[in-house]
């Protein structure tokens, strides 16, 4: 399974950098289009932040942990703007059906 969020770069040249776009060109954009997307820039900014800082990565990883994810990995993108998971599951669903879809007699 992957993932791939929205994240808060961890440098500072970069944050500051993030948070000039975010706080600033993306509702700006948003408002070109129309008062929603101005809505939604405006939002994106304090939500992710938010996110991030109460949920730091090391949380997210043992989330994944803990519903049954091995190797989990992350990788950071555009300069932590961005964040990838991955992870296998190693151990079958109970109650999975897709089992009684490849074998039809049960």
């Amino acid at each position: 399974m992957a993932s791939l969020e929205f994240h808060v770069p961890p440098e500072p040249w970069a944050r500051a950098g993030w948070l000039a776009y975010t706080r600033s060109a993306m509702p700006l954009v948003g408002w070109t289009v129309s008062n929603e997307w101005y809505r939604t820039g405006r939002f994106l900014a304090r939500s992710i932040a938010g996110f991030v800082e109460r949920n730091p990565l090391p949380v997210q990883v043992r989330w994944w942990q803990e519903a049954g994810m091995r190797r989990v990995r992350t990788k950071l993108l555009s300069n932590g703007a961005a964040v990838v998971t991955w992870a296998v599951k190693t151990t079958p669903v109970l109650g999975d059906e897709s089992e009684d879809l490849a074998h039809p007699d049960g």
